[in-house]
């Protein structure tokens, strides 16, 4: 039983550090993106894409 806890804390221990390279990669395009919307629109228009702050 205890190598079958094992196995499974093993699997998803690998599953979590997959979903954690896929939210880094999500973060970093949505990082980009709102770059570019902040060099190409105005701080007037920012709203409209779902950029809140004045930065």
């Amino acid at each position: 039983m205890i190598q079958e806890v094992d196995a499974l804390r093993q699997t998803v221990s690998e599953k979590l550090q997959a979903a954690n390279e896929m939210l880094a990669d999500v973060k970093e395009l949505a990082m980009g993106y709102r770059q570019t919307i902040k060099t190409n629109f105005p701080m007037e228009q920012w709203e409209k894409f779902g950029i809140m702050d004045k930065r």
